[in-house]
């Protein structure tokens, strides 16, 4: 009888050794899932930021596209003008260029005259 009582007493100290190894495992698990969770937060906040960043990038990028294409129809159109290509032979004369070189290097593709 003393002897069960003995492997009684041996069997509930391993159940109760178990039962703090499995304890501790879940205190373990419970930390790094809290760990995680943290880091999770942590990346999905850059993340938005991140996001954030990139729409107001795109729309800065719309509204420099958006300048360029007024600031270049803008440009098409003072050269078109008569007196803009005036002011380019005249700044060609200046420059000392001759003007019948500058007149056939500068003459419309459409064989429009000058």
């Amino acid at each position: 009888m003393r002897e069960l009582l003995e492997i009684e007493k041996m069997r509930n100290l391993e159940i109760a050794h178990f039962g703090d190894e499995v304890d501790e495992i879940h205190r373990t698990k419970d930390r790094r899932i809290t760990e995680l969770d943290v880091a999770l937060w942590h990346e999905r906040r850059r993340a938005d930021d991140l996001d954030r960043r990139w729409n107001e990038l795109a729309n800065e990028y719309e509204k420099v596209r958006a300048d360029l294409d007024r600031t270049g129809a803008e440009l098409v159109r003072i050269q078109s003008q008569r007196s803009y290509r005036i002011l380019q032979k005249l700044v060609a004369i200046a420059k000392g260029q001759r003007l019948r070189t500058f007149l056939k290097s500068a003459r419309p593709s459409d064989g429009r005259r000058s």
